[in-house]
Parts: structure tokens; sequence; C-alpha cells
């Protein structure tokens, strides 16, 4: 049994106790679905398309993974120490695993459709990513929110990358730009033009770095 708080016009924001073990073709689209444990569920053919999630763990991501990072080598074991791994999916989340277990750590939702790269900060408990919505967001892994929205992009966002001093990110797109984005400010500093189609990648180095 588990227990759904869902709000929608037919229930009236009631609390559900469904049983789905066993059950096929639960209709759940277009729901807003609060505080339900799904990791030791299997739902078959359950439809949640439409549907919102808040503080509900699951097992694994609903969409396809659209990208991977490993956690930075530090002695900040609260982001990871190189033992946890980000991933980015096409349903619009970006999940922290424990790469000792392969346990779920945290579930970030906020864009609204595909996030095409996730990139953990270097020296900074933060994630950058970007999105099929056109937007950069950045995370804080300490607070678990969403800390800023970076919208200058005009197209979908597919690459995203810190300097290797975290105080720098940047990011490029269908739009065919590179911006360059201050975090400590968080505003766009510079845009970078001349590509003739999207940019799907980005390895910033840092000064002297550049080879001659």
């Amino acid at each position: 049994m588990i227990r759904l708080l869902i709000r929608s016009p037919s229930t009236a924001g009631r609390l559900g106790i469904l049983d789905l073990k066993g059950r096929g073709g639960c209709q759940f689209s277009g729901l807003s679905i609060r505080q339900a444990y799904l990791q030791d569920v299997t739902l078959h053919r359950a439809n949640f398309a439409g549907a919102t999630f808040d503080q509900c763990p699951f097992a694994a991501t609903f969409g396809g993974v659209t990208s991977v990072a490993f956690s930075p080598l530090g002695d900040d074991a609260s982001f990871g120490n190189g033992q946890t791994l980000a991933t980015s999916d096409t349903a619009g989340g970006i999940q922290l695993w424990q790469m000792a277990d392969g346990q779920q750590l945290k579930l970030f939702k906020g864009h609204n459709s595909w996030v095409w790269q996730v990139a953990f900060s270097p020296v900074h408990p933060m994630l950058a990513c970007g999105g099929q919505d056109h937007q950069v967001r950045r995370w804080d892994l300490h607070l678990d929110e969403c800390l800023r929205v970076l919208t200058e992009h005009r197209g979908i966002v597919t690459a995203v990358a810190f300097s290797p001093d975290g105080r720098t990110l940047y990011s490029g797109g269908a739009d065919k730009l590179i911006n360059v984005w201050d975090m400590e400010a968080g505003r766009c500093t510079a845009t970078w033009t001349g590509h003739q189609s999207w940019v799907w990648s980005l390895s910033p180095a840092l000064p002297g770095q550049w080879p001659h």
C-alpha cells in the first residue's frame, strides 16, 4: 500500500490509499502527487504524463539519461569527493547517485523538459544544468534548491561547463552562442559568436593552459 496526496478537481485534494501491487494501467496524468514513496513499487503501464511530484523518492528516472558527471575530488565529502554521480534526463530531472551502493541521494526538478547537460562546480557544492526550455539553472547541493535561473539563451542549452576556479560558467546551445556567466553576480558578462550550428560541448581552461 502507498499513500498518495493527490490534488485534482475530481479529488479536491483528498488523501487516497492505493494498492498498486500487481495492477496495471494506473492513470495519474495531470495530477499533483506529494510524499509518495515509490522506490519499492513496480508500476506497470502507469501513466504519469504531465504529473508533478513533490517529495517523492523514486528508484530511477522515468526518462532517458542525457548526460552524466562525477563529483570533483576534494575535501568536502558533502558533495561527493568523487563518489557521487549526477545524471540528467528527458523528464526534466537531475539525480544524484551514491556510487558505493547505487542509491539515489537527491532529485532536483525545475526544467519543464529535457535537461541536456549537467556539470559539477570543481570547488563549490554546486551543480549547473542546461535545458530544452532555453534555461541554465544553478543548484546549491547543501540547500537542495535552485539559486539562479539564467535566461539569456534564445534556444535549447546543450552544453554547460565551469571554469577550473568555479567563478565562471560557460553555456552554449542551439542559438550558436556561448554565454559567459559570472557566478557571484549571476549575470552574463560576455557572449561569443561565430559558430554556424549548435554548440554541443565546452571545456574551459585556466589562463596559461592555452596552447601557443
